[in-house]
């Protein structure tokens, strides 16, 4: 049997850091980590680095603002709803629809959750004077 597993694209604002990889594949490596915020099985190494640290941007940012613990789960909602489909055993063209949107979806919350990091330090680094000694 197919294990399908949960992919993503790796992304960064910066182009020469984009990586394309597939969303969904056939792939039977069902590695686990207890220490992740949750079970993402069936994922490559490198992949899974990448969600752990999504997952773990997600909760500095709702940490330093009340107001982006709804992306944090919407993070984990995502990443559990590729999870699910992963599992399923749909057609192969409803995979060809389904597998891109999960891609994008997935790694459009996590470069936004990086840029709005990056965009909460700043102002957390501005309005907090500077004393000269």
């Amino acid at each position: 049997m197919l294990c399908m597993s949960v992919f993503i694209l790796q992304g960064c604002s910066d182009a020469k850091h984009l990586k394309k990889a597939s969303v969904i594949n056939t792939n039977t490596n069902t590695n686990t980590n207890a220490n992740a915020d949750i079970d993402i099985q069936g994922v490559d190494s490198e992949q899974y680095q990448y969600l752990k640290q999504c997952l773990k941007n997600a909760s500095v940012l709702a940490n330093l603002n009340e107001r982006y613990k709804t992306t944090l789960k919407e993070v984990h909602f995502l990443i559990n709803e590729a999870k699910s489909y992963a599992a399923s055993n749909v057609s192969g063209y409803v995979q060809k629809t389904i597998t891109p949107l999960f891609e994008y979806k997935i790694n459009y919350k996590c470069n936004d959750i990086e840029q709005l990091l990056i965009e909460e330090y700043n102002r957390k680094i501005q309005s907090t004077p500077v004393k000269a000694q």
